[in-house]
């Protein structure tokens, strides 16, 4: 059986609802900098110091005015993904018969 809103209940959700979203406050530079620090430490193909200027400005672009929450989930995500994929990798090997 369906569970039903009551008159107030209903209005307190369309309340929150039609509230405005807080302002998120962008990332500051000392922690987008400590981010930076964590992606260096993610797999990658090696480049030279322009490729590296360039890839840090890269992120700069695209994520350095993301609130520091959306930041942290995308830097939290990003190693996740990589240790998983490190392991995966890791596994195939030993399956092959390979020495990791």
């Amino acid at each position: 059986m369906a569970v039903r809103l009551t008159d107030s209940q209903l209005a307190a959700a369309e309340a929150v609802a039609a509230a405005p979203l807080p302002a998120l406050v962008p990332a500051d530079g000392q922690f987008f900098a400590q981010c930076l620090l964590m992606l260096d430490a993610l797999p990658r193909q090696k480049t030279d110091t322009l490729g590296g200027k360039l890839r840090i400005r890269a992120y700069e672009i695209a994520i350095g005015n993301r609130p520091k929450e959306a930041i942290e989930f995308l830097v939290t995500e990003l190693e996740r993904r990589a240790d998983r994929s490190l392991v995966r990798g890791r596994d195939q090997g030993r399956q092959a018969g390979g020495a990791v």
